[in-house]
């Protein structure tokens, strides 16, 4: 909404009704002059002095176009801060905060410079003034596709309301359409156009009251394009009549206040046709005529002229006998005027709200559609997990955690192939304070304080190396590992997981795409050889070995985990464990419940065939507006040591699921198994990251 105010800003004039706020970057200037293009021509405004700016699409896509004066000096215009280009590159800092990567380049990115100030403390902050920037250029993109459904701006049209000197103005009579529309818009009863002889001359204001009717803003199918340029045109000269864009359509469709029938300026355009002869007369009888409050006027006749107005892209929605201008004794105000003239009025100007309003704002959302129009989906890849480490070795607070993620990417945007470009992946986090390397500051540990004491206010991110791709077709799938250079942390919550890709998307050359998923937290999963121990049935206690016929305990060997199920490739694996010890992993899933395939070799049984069972995610994350932050997963004492998951052997083999009785939560501990060594943590081999 900003954007599309804003879009209008020009320099201060104490002569106007109202001035917008004079904060343009690099200082104010008349933004407005370059809002036009008249497709038929293949012009930009134009005034006395020549070219005033650049075309309407031009300015929104902000190509690089000096103009040529007619001395031939070449005059360089003013860039576009809030076009498509500069809304793709804060897109790319908002998601990323790096530098834009060389196409195809594989390496690390450039952190953007941030100086933090009173209005942007963190990179949090930064972030989010890239985004507001991103939606603040879409805001100026929309008005410049919504003022190609004013006819003035599409024909050339000027209508400062400046240099006027009676009936004529040097520089066109100030918009009536655009007063009205806006009226009816908001629901006022009236408007005031103010015009003037010189910048900061005394005004004249023209006062008009608007009948209250509702404006319909639907009911025009959203257009789909392949270029932005489309949405302004699609065809110039001579085949601007069959374009689909919107300035084709109220070019071909439309006279203006400037270019209305029967005048020299008309006879410029191919149609609406330049003479009334051509055009069917409709007779409002003398007495019956309304002036645009929806009075009816004591005296005179007036005549509409009647036309066809033709939509090439939605040909059913042509139509004929629309009211294109008038002819009579009035003016555009419906005031008596002493010789019978062509105008516009507001039998014209209602017409054309009526079939331009829901086309503009259609357009518009075509146009947003095809900015936001890049979708990728995310899923695992073959080792069902996104990223695996050893907490043992990656344990520590804050600078510990995945180096490492992988994932299948596939392209899923409509008829539209990734080329030469470049992908990123990103993880979007909070921390929790509170944790700590034995799990006990995780939800359910007793060093666990909460949402005030433990979620970090701040979100971060962290990116990702360059992954380079030649071309990702529609519908294609590929693998990538993306390194990180700075971890995401092991005592992350609320991730999110996002890859984007910088490059060509179809036909445009430098397009951002992202995807974002929400995927579960760290999660721990903990083995352990209880097997210094023997479960007893008919006490329903531990025993410390020898006890009965077990003299000696197991050992686990060849221990291999595939988090993909059978035959996914191992992700971890640990070639000993002996009675006493455990050891832990990390690792980074889906939300849900990934299945987990565990082998190993018995020194005391037989080879047990693989174990496959479900393995729940963690999601430790806060709930929108509330004060809740916690984990579906929470830890509980096993042995002594805080466990997410934990899978233990026993003597018996069977005994694995039995508790110990009289324990008030603490899985075998005090009396009846003592609590496993400091030093017996074991490191898993991680498969993953080879």
């Amino acid at each position: 909404m900003l954007g599309a105010i804003r879009e209008d800003d020009v320099t201060y004039d104490a002569g106007d009704i109202e001035n917008t706020p004079q904060d343009e970057p690099g200082g104010t200037f008349r933004r407005v002059y370059n809002h036009f293009y008249d497709p038929y021509n293949d012009v930009p405004l134009t005034v006395l002095s020549g070219r005033a700016g650049r075309t309407a699409p031009d300015w929104a896509i902000d190509t690089a176009d000096d103009w040529t004066a007619p001395d031939g000096t070449v005059v360089p215009i003013r860039g576009n801060h809030f076009s498509t280009t500069r809304a793709r590159e804060a897109m790319w800092r908002a998601l990323t905060l790096k530098s834009v990567p060389y196409v195809g380049s594989v390496g690390t990115l450039g952190d953007l410079p941030f100086v933090p100030s009173e209005m942007i403390a963190t990179r949090e902050a930064l972030r989010t003034a890239y985004w507001a920037t991103v939606f603040r250029s879409l805001g100026d993109i929309v008005h410049l596709v919504q003022d190609m459904a004013q006819p003035q701006h599409t024909r050339n049209d000027a209508h400062a309301g400046l240099g006027c000197l009676g009936e004529d103005c040097a520089f066109g009579h100030k918009s009536y359409f655009e007063g009205y529309v806006e009226a009816r818009a908001r629901g006022a009863s009236g408007f005031t156009l103010r015009e003037r002889l010189y910048l900061q001359g005394p005004p004249n204001d023209i006062l008009e009251r608007v009948a209250l009717d509702d404006l319909n803003y639907g009911g025009y199918p959203i257009p789909r394009f392949s270029s932005y340029r489309a949405y302004f045109s699609t065809a110039t000269k001579s085949a601007s009549p069959t374009g689909l864009g919107l300035a084709n359509y109220s070019n071909q469709g439309f006279y203006s206040a400037g270019t209305v029938v029967d005048s020299f300026a008309s006879s410029v355009f191919a149609s609406p046709p330049f003479s009334r002869g051509a055009l069917v007369m409709a007779l409002i009888p003398e007495g019956t005529a309304i002036n645009a409050a929806g009075s009816r006027l004591a005296k005179g006749s007036l005549k509409l002229l009647l036309g066809t107005v033709v939509d090439s892209l939605q040909p059913g929605m042509t139509e004929r006998s629309v009211p294109l201008a008038s002819f009579g004794a009035f003016d555009q105000f419906m005031k008596s005027v002493p010789d019978r003239q062509s105008t516009l009025t507001h039998y014209n100007y209602y017409h054309q709200a009526r079939l331009l309003i829901p086309r503009a704002v259609a357009y518009s959302a075509g146009m947003l559609d095809y900015f936001f129009r890049g979708r990728m989906e995310i899923s695992p890849p073959d080792e069902g997990v996104y990223a695996v480490v050893d907490q043992k070795a990656q344990g520590c607070r804050d600078t510990c955690g995945f180096d490492k993620l992988k994932l299948k990417l596939k392209n899923t945007t409509p008829n539209e192939s990734l080329e030469a470009g470049n992908f990123v992946a990103v993880a979007k986090f909070r921390r929790n304070k509170c944790y700590t390397p034995n799990l006990a500051g995780e939800p359910g540990g007793n060093a666990f304080n909460g949402y005030a004491a433990c979620r970090n206010d701040e979100e971060e991110i962290v990116v990702s190396d360059v992954v380079g791709i030649a071309s990702l077709a529609e519908s294609a799938e590929v693998g990538l590992t993306f390194k990180f250079p700075k971890r995401i942390p092991i005592n992350a919550s609320d991730v999110f997981l996002q890859v984007v890709f910088r490059g060509k998307l179809g036909s445009e050359d430098d397009a951002v795409v992202v995807e974002t998923k929400d995927i579960g937290e760290p999660a721990f999963i903990g083995f352990a050889n209880n097997t210094d121990y023997v479960y007893d049935f008919t006490d329903n206690r531990y025993h410390a070995l020898p006890y009965g016929a077990y003299s000696a305990p197991d050992e686990r060997r060849s221990m291999k985990l595939r988090f993909g199920g059978p035959t996914a490739p191992v992700a971890a694996h640990l070639d000993l464990l002996t009675a006493g010890q455990h050891a832990q992993m990390a690792y980074l899933a889906d939300k849900g419940a990934p299945t987990v395939t565990y082998e190993f070799a018995s020194l005391r049984y037989a080879a047990f065939s693989p174990l496959t069972f479900v393995l729940p995610t963690a999601e430790f994350e806060s709930r929108a507006s509330t004060s809740y932050y916690g984990s579906t997963l929470p830890v509980t004492k096993n042995r002594g040591v805080y466990r997410q998951t934990y899978i233990a052997g026993t003597l018996p083999a069977d005994a694995t699921l039995h508790p110990c009785p009289g324990t008030a939560g603490d899985y075998c501990t005090g009396a009846t198994m003592t609590i496993p060594l400091a030093a017996s943590p074991v490191s898993w081999t991680i498969d993953f990251n080879n």
